[in-house]
């Protein structure tokens, strides 16, 4: 970042990175906003409204869109956690290309349990990125591309 900035640039950046247990990898670094700027945006203020303080943003390939509706609804009715759409695209119809979805929940188990019921119903993951505003308070989003 202050590479940017020392040469021009001002601006939104997406950064990705791959973290596991052999370190943590620059990716990709995006001179534009990307799903996890959305998150940072948005998760402080769901945490404090719903009291959900840990969020999992995620891209998906849906099988179909009513049934990744359907299943986002199932989960809001439940006392878990919440999922939030923040995008979605579509080829034509109901074929769908890609969806940005936010799990909040109390903690990370739950946000991961919740995730993961999602993506077996109804997707296939693209990268996702966590966001504990218990944790963190600086709001930081880890994405890991797989």
């Amino acid at each position: 970042m202050k590479y940017l900035h020392k040469n021009g640039y001002f601006g939104f950046t997406g950064v990705e990175i791959l973290i596991n247990n052999r370190g943590k990898f620059l990716i990709d670094v995006n001179l534009k906003t990307s799903d996890s700027t959305y998150l940072l945006l948005l998760a402080p203020h769901v945490a404090a409204f719903l009291d959900f303080p840990v969020s999992i943003v995620v891209d998906i390939l849906p099988t179909s869109i009513a049934q990744l509706l359907e299943e986002i609804d199932k989960l809001n009715c439940e006392e878990e956690g919440r999922v939030v759409v923040l995008s979605g695209d579509e080829w034509c119809g109901d074929k769908p290309m890609k969806a940005c979805v936010v799990v909040y929940a109390k903690d990370a188990q739950t946000a991961f349990l919740l995730h993961g019921r999602l993506l077996n119903s109804c997707g296939t993951m693209i990268c996702n990125g966590v966001c504990d505003e218990n944790k963190n308070t600086n709001g930081t989003v880890l994405l890991n591309k797989t």
